[in-house]
C-alpha cells in the first residue's frame, strides 16, 4: 500500500548503521503486515466497505510509526482512492489461480515460474538480516502459486561468471578492481535503486549452497563476456574461518565477519565471445572455467550468456 514505502524508510533510519541497505519499495513492510495478520489482500478489495475499514485502521497505526521519524502521513482517504484506482484496472484479471494452475498441469501443459532476486537473499537461507522477506528459493514456486512440489520436474538454476551484490551485507570475494571494470563497461547497476552492484569473483561456496536447497537441475551461466578481457581468473573453493576450510556459508552472523575467501586461479580466454552462438565454439579455457564452475557446484552447465540478446544464450 502506499504508506508501506515510508514505513520501510523508517525501518531503516530506526537501524542507523545496521540498515538493511533495502530498496526502500515497502516490500519489507508489506510481508510483515501479512505475518502480523493486518494485511490486505486481493480478496479484501472484492468487498469495499469491508477493505475501506481495514484500511483506515491501518492507517492510523502507520502514522504513529511515521510521526515518530517526521516522516510524511497519510489520510484513509486518499490510501483508498490509490488503492481502488490500482485495482479496478486489475480486476479484469483477479480470480483464484489455483485451480487454473492445477487444471495447466493435470493437462501437461509447460508451466515456467521465474524466481525474483537471489537464493542469499532468502529469508531463511539467505545472509540473515541482509535478506529480502520472502523465499527466493525454487520451494517458493510451490507456497507462492499453490502448485505441489512434485508438480516441479526441472529447475534452472541462474548465477553469473563472477559475483555481484547490491546493498548492505557480507560479500567475501569482492574485488574493487572486477568492479570498477564491470561498471565501466556500464554493466551492474541495480535495476530498482539504480545503485552500482559490488562485483567479485565467483563464489562456490554461495553456489554449491544454492544449488544444495533449490535442488537445480541445470545452471544457466551469464555474462561470461564480463570476463573476456582477463588474463587470470579467480574461483573462491572455500572459506577460511578460524583456521578451518569451510565448503559452505556459515549459519553465525560472526562467522561471516572472520571468513577469508579461499581461491584456486584459472587462465582466462581474453577472447571477445559475444559473437559466438555455439557452445563448441567457446574458447578453450572459458569451457574449462564452466567446467571447473559445475565440478566445484555439483550441478551441471545447461546454458550459457555472452550477452543480452537471445541468440546469446547457448544451449550446451
Amino acid at each position: 500500500l502506499p504508506f508501506h514505502k515510508e514505513l520501510d524508510a523508517a525501518r531503516e533510519l530506526a537501524l542507523g548503521d545496521q540498515k538493511i541497505g533495502t530498496t526502500k519499495r515497502g516490500i519489507g513492510p508489506t510481508y510483515a503486515d501479512k505475518v502480523n495478520r493486518c494485511g490486505i489482500r486481493i480478496a479484501d478489495l472484492l468487498d469495499r466497505p469491508f477493505a475501506e475499514a481495514q484500511i483506515a485502521r491501518r492507517v492510523v497505526e502507520v502514522n504513529e510509526v511515521l510521526a515518530k521519524w517526521d516522516l510524511p502521513q497519510f489520510t484513509a482517504e486518499a490510501v483508498i482512492e490509490e488503492v481502488y484506482t490500482a485495482f479496478e484496472r486489475l480486476r479484469p484479471h483477479i480470480t483464484n489461480t489455483i485451480p487454473v494452475l492445477h487444471k495447466a498441469w493435470k493437462a501437461g501443459q509447460t508451466i515456467l515460474f521465474e524466481g525474483a532476486q537471489g537464493t542469499l537473499l532468502d529469508i531463511d537461507y539467505g545472509t540473515y538480516p541482509f535478506v529480502t522477506s520472502s523465499n527466493t528459493t525454487s520451494g517458493g514456486s510451490c507456497t507462492g502459486s499453490g502448485l505441489p512440489p512434485n508438480a516441479i520436474q526441472r529447475v534452472v538454476g541462474v548465477c553469473k561468471a563472477y559475483t555481484t551484490r547490491v546493498g548492505s551485507g557480507w560479500f567475501p570475494t569482492v574485488d574493487e578492481g572486477l568492479s570498477e571494470y564491470l561498471h565501466g563497461l556500464g554493466r551492474e547497476f541495480g535495476v530498482v535503486s539504480g545503485r552500482p552492484r559490488g562485483c567479485g569473483w565467483l563464489d562456490t561456496v554461495l553456489l554449491r549452497f544454492a544449488c544444495m536447497v533449490n535442488g537445480v537441475t541445470g545452471l544457466a551461466v551469464t555474462n561470461v563476456d564480463g570476463l573476456d578481457n582477463y588474463e587470470t581468473l579467480s574461483i573462491c573453493t572455500g572459506y577460511e574461518i578460524d583456521g578451518e576450510i569451510h565448503e559452505l556459508p556459515p549459519a553465525s552472523r560472526g562467522a561471516w565477519d572472520r571468513a577469508t575467501p579461499v581461491y584456486e586461479t584459472l587462465p582466462g580466454w581474453q577472447t571477445d565471445t559475444t559473437a559466438i552462438t555455439r557452445y563448441e565454439d567457446l574458447p578453450v579455457n572459458a569451457k574449462a572455467y564452466l567446467n571447473r564452475l559445475s565440478e566445484l557446484c555439483g550441478a551441471p552447465i545447461a546454458f550459457v550468456g555472452v550477452g543480452p540478446d537471445r541468440a546469446q544464450t547457448l544451449v550446451v
